[in-house]
């Protein structure tokens, strides 16, 4: 989707890090999926959300 920019305030879901970038999908006010590549200095952790802990697996 052209033209689309996430701004403050604006969540997103990640997904895979890669040298500093995120992949990231956005859903837009109209509900339409934006997936991309976010500078992973640009994001904020909200700890929402349910995922796998990689840091802490259970042994």
């Amino acid at each position: 989707m052209k033209k689309t920019f996430i701004v403050p305030g604006d969540s997103v879901y990640t997904y895979i890090e890669y040298n500093n970038y995120f992949s990231v999908m956005y859903i837009s006010k109209d509900e339409r999926q934006v997936a991309g590549w976010v500078d992973k200095s640009g994001l904020v952790e909200t700890h929402k959300g349910v995922g796998p802990d990689y840091q802490h697996p259970e042994n």
